[in-house]
Formats: C-alpha cells, sequence, structure tokens
C-alpha cells in the first residue's frame, strides 16, 4: 500500500479557497464564478495543467457547514468537487469527490517499489493523461521493464479515497 500525494494534494485543496465567495445580496449568498475561479486556480497549479473551466451552483447560501458541488474536467476525465462552507463570509474548503493521481508520481512510485523488491533497476510506464481521476477500487495498467527482460504488466488498483494504491505485477515470461 503507498500512499499517494494525493494526501497531501488534498491538504492543499482543503486551504484553497479561504479567499471571500459571498455576493452583496441578503440572505449572503456564495458568488458562483468567484468559487469557480479560485478552485480552477488551484486545480491548475496543483495539477500542473491549463486552469480547466468549473462550474458551481447559484444561490447557494454562505452558512458555516453548507456544502456544494462544483464540476469540471481535469484531462478530459469528469470531476466533481465537494466544498463545505466554513463562514458567513463565503470562505469554503474544497476536495475532489474521488482520488485524483499525477501519473507520473505513480510511475515513480512503482518503480521505486518494483526496484527493490527485484534488487534491480526498474523502469515504470503508465500511458494516459498526465493526472488519473479514479474511483476507489478502479484499476489501470502500466509497465515495467527490468533489465534483461521483457516489460510487464502492472495492475495498479486505487485501494481508498485518498488515493493510496496498491498494485500487481504480472510474472516474467
Amino acid at each position: 500500500l503507498f500512499r499517494s500525494p494525493r494526501a497531501l494534494a488534498l491538504a492543499a485543496l482543503a486551504s484553497l479557497a479561504t479567499v471571500s465567495a459571498c455576493s452583496s445580496a441578503a440572505p449572503r449568498t456564495i458568488n458562483p464564478d468567484s468559487a469557480a475561479h479560485q478552485i480552477s486556480t488551484q486545480l491548475a497549479a496543483r495539477y500542473h495543467l491549463p486552469a480547466p473551466h468549473v462550474s458551481c451552483p447559484a444561490g447557494v447560501q454562505a452558512q458555516p457547514g453548507r456544502t456544494f458541488e462544483c464540476t469540471t474536467s481535469l484531462a478530459g476525465q469528469p470531476l466533481r468537487m465537494d466544498a463545505r462552507l466554513t463562514s458567513t463570509s463565503g470562505a469554503f474548503t474544497v476536495a475532489p469527490a474521488v482520488p485524483v493521481l499525477v501519473t507520473a508520481s505513480v510511475a515513480n512510485q512503482l518503480s521505486t517499489e518494483i526496484g527493490q523488491r527485484s534488487g534491480a533497476l526498474a523502469t515504470v510506464t503508465c500511458p494516459g493523461p498526465p493526472v488519473l481521476v479514479v474511483e476507489v477500487h478502479h484499476s489501470f495498467t502500466c509497465s515495467a521493464s527490468l533489465p534483461g527482460e521483457p516489460p510487464r504488466a502492472v495492475t495498479v488498483t486505487v485501494v481508498d479515497d485518498r488515493g493510496d494504491f496498491g498494485f500487481e505485477l504480472a510474472a516474467a515470461s
């Protein structure tokens, strides 16, 4: 089981929307465009991607504890962002509803672990987009190369909502 960089990402995303996102109308409601912009900016910075379009609902009253959902897409994959208001001024915390894994980080972690287990330098590649939006218990496949062997499949399975994952390296042929 590996601790994904997602745990760090959740901490960063949880603190991302501390700026007020309220309109001046009574009762106070969040400004959906401001909330969407804040989330978009933070997602772009966190995942090193172009700022995605984010859509947040209108009419959300600025009451601490109230929740709302925004939607976006990362590298062509739909993603729901869950937000919780933390003040009457419209400050909120937000986190992805499902794990978001940085593909290069997954490959690096797998290279390290497979290398330690095999005692040889392992090269792992995970094809696809730069980030993966993956439901818990879903799997994807990477490829591992060890010196003198043909590449082998590595089945990676997300095991929890923090983005921790396990893997299975196919037997050498």
